[in-house]
């Protein structure tokens, strides 16, 4: 299969699903993930113990890049953001955790959300995160790869 259809996720208010039969389809973009407020006092422990804020569902911030594939930050420190790298699943296993630094690298910080939690030294066992392009905007990742990033299936024709 040669043809890749490129989904822009950014926008999307819930899960998508688009099948095609002549294409790989790649989702892409960045979500954020907010915890519901009702959990930002149990947060506070793993944020002091991992060095992080969790992000909550009235603090949506605008963030400065986008990826292919798609990743939903739920996170940040200091100098970067988390996100977990949204793959199909079948809800048995969890999402590998990515962190996308200030340069806009990204880097391996968890094989699952659990074992992030599990990792008060996450930070110092980072390493290198193949499979994720991290660009400045949607525009420079289409520009890059040479495609149309779609947004909605209607996008599809012409």
């Amino acid at each position: 299969m040669d043809k890749v259809l490129y989904v822009d996720c950014t926008q999307s208010d819930g899960p998508i699903a688009i099948f095609a039969s002549d294409a790989q389809v790649v989702y892409a973009g960045v979500t954020v993930s907010g915890m519901p407020e009702r959990d930002r006092e149990a947060a506070r422990i793993y944020e002091a113990r991992l060095g992080l804020s969790f992000l909550f569902e009235k603090d949506a911030p605008e963030l400065p890049f986008y990826t292919v594939p798609q990743v939903e930050v739920f996170a940040r420190d200091g100098d970067g953001w988390l996100a977990a790298v949204w793959q199909p699943t079948d809800g048995e296993d969890d999402a590998p955790v990515c962190y996308i630094d200030a340069d806009r690298q990204c880097w391996r910080a968890a094989d699952s959300f659990r074992q992030l939690l599990d990792r008060p030294d996450w930070k110092r066992q980072l390493a290198p995160m193949k499979g994720i392009a991290v660009y400045a905007s949607r525009e420079d990742a289409a520009r890059e790869l040479g495609i149309r990033v779609i947004r909605h299936p209607e996008d599809l024709d012409g």
